[in-house]
């Protein structure tokens, strides 16, 4: 099974939890696509999915200079499975890549906070406009973790 949380552009958020313990009862994997989200915020493996892809190109690497992928899993089967699949078709950054993707990601946490503060300071003046009829807070708390599972 494969999912998005939070689901990108409406920001819904998909219980990875109670989704992960159904599927886990017939079996099925679950795949959890985290780009929206990021490591910073939310760690898919810790509810209960089994894979977790993230986009490198865009908040990971916050400079959209390398274009890449990331997988991660919680066993090792699965681990192994990644890997041959990687080699065989010849998946894998250049080193050139791999170094601005690790260049980006040392400052990922400063910049997803930055731009949680933005984007509060958006909705909040969104929100007290009168000629704005219909505006969704639902990600946009002071309390991010109340809002994003297991977050910061």
């Amino acid at each position: 099974m494969t999912l998005e949380s939070p689901i990108n552009p409406f920001l819904k958020l998909a219980d990875i939890s109670a989704i992960s313990e159904i599927a886990h009862k017939s079996n099925v994997p679950v795949a959890v696509d985290n780009t929206f989200a990021s490591p910073y915020f939310q760690n898919p493996l810790d509810l209960g999915s089994d894979i977790v892809i993230h986009s490198t190109t865009k908040y990971i690497n916050g400079h959209s200079d390398s274009i890449g992928g990331a997988v991660m899993v919680n066993n090792q089967e699965l681990k192994e499975q990644f890997k041959f699949d990687q080699n065989a078709i010849c998946s894998m950054l250049s080193p050139f890549g791999s170094y601005l993707v690790m260049r980006g990601i040392r400052a990922l946490g400063v910049r997803i906070k930055q731009h949680a503060e933005n984007a509060m300071k958006i909705a909040e003046y969104l929100e007290s406009q009168k000629w704005v009829k219909k505006f969704s807070t639902r990600v946009f708390h002071p309390t991010p973790s109340m809002i994003w599972q297991r977050g910061r």
